[in-house]
């Protein structure tokens, strides 16, 4: 006969070996070991009655072991993780639009447009760069489709009538603040800083592509990249992982108006490390767009948001041939 403290030490073994393997014990089971406990006689050994009550009541339910405990499987968020919530859908995305022309370069396909030249430049499109684009824009297009649906059941569709001039502001505000050249200002109070900003290019792509049947190839390509596909790709990943992610493990359940103030912070420096040549103005313009974000509880703002101020912008480029700012 099995010893009053063996019985009670096989119990507690099985509730501990529950909660290890993530299945959740009833509270029925905790309430019979206390009573068990305290029907214990006095020569050490259960209550005749208490045991067949327990042995009763196991036979009457499903899936009940030996000790009358009964186990539900309740999986918490970090053992079921939704499929739409695989990280690498929301990476990926963006790591590829990054990767694309280090990959192409390795492979011999490389822009001419940045080189210097003794004499007058080759009057020859650039058709190293025009693929270069047109690879980003493809090959990144095709994975945000294939995961399109996972998306919005993640994040459902809703975009408010602020976007447009909010975006609008986003265009003003970028512009104005790049012309003012902080950066280069801060530069010259902090020279170290020098070795951190790289130069503006400035390439003029109707002289790279003196082919206008190139030219609007690469126009088309550039654009859709400029507005559709960066802003979903980079929002994605800032806005719908990485911000969530560094709050709470299950990050997928986290709605934009529980974000921390934290986040704002947090884009900024994105914003820095991603946008060192325009850093005044891409701190701002992140941190403002996850404040609208953060109180609209819309994800899909910031995407809009994010569309329309490259678009005005890349419009803004073409018309006043500010090309430091393509």
């Amino acid at each position: 006969m099995t010893s009053p403290s063996r019985r009670l030490a096989i119990e507690t073994n099985e509730a501990a070996y529950g909660w290890i393997t993530g299945v959740h014990v009833q509270w029925g089971f905790a309430n019979e070991m206390t009573e068990n406990i305290g029907n214990i006689s006095n020569d050490g050994s259960p209550s005749l009655s208490d045991r067949e009550a327990s042995t009763s009541g196991t036979s009457s339910a499903s899936g009940v072991g030996s000790a009358g405990i009964e186990r539900v499987q309740t999986p918490s968020s970090e053992q079921v993780e939704p499929g739409f919530a695989s990280a690498w859908k929301w990476v990926l995305p963006l790591v590829l639009y990054m990767l694309v022309p280090t990959v192409l370069s390795m492979l011999g396909v490389t822009s001419i447009s940045d080189k210097v030249y003794d004499g007058p430049r080759p009057e020859i499109s650039d058709t190293g760069w025009m693929w270069i684009v047109i690879a980003q824009v493809s090959i990144v297009a095709v994975v945000l489709l294939l995961n399109f649906r996972d998306y919005l059941t993640a994040l459902p569709f809703g975009v408010s009538a602020w976007t447009l001039p909010l975006g609008i502001v986003g265009l003003l505000a970028w512009v104005g603040i790049c012309g003012l050249e902080l950066e280069n200002q801060l530069a010259e109070l902090i020279p170290t800083l020098k070795a951190y900003m790289p130069p503006r290019p400035s390439i003029n792509p109707s002289q790279s592509f003196p082919d206008p049947t190139c030219f609007l190839i690469f126009l088309c390509f550039r654009f859709a990249g400029l507005v559709v596909v960066v802003p979903i790709a980079e929002e994605l990943f800032l806005r719908g992982y990485l911000l969530r992610m560094l709050q709470q493990y299950a990050w997928w359940e986290l709605p934009m108006k529980s974000l921390l103030i934290q986040a704002v912070l947090y884009s900024s420096i994105y914003g820095l490390l991603t946008h060192p040549t325009d850093a005044v103005a891409a701190i701002i313009w992140f941190a403002g767009v996850t404040i609208w974000v953060r109180w609209s509880n819309r994800f899909w703002d910031g995407v809009v948001i994010h569309a329309i101020t490259n678009l005005c912008l890349g419009l803004y480029v073409m018309q006043y041939q500010q090309w430091h700012l393509w």
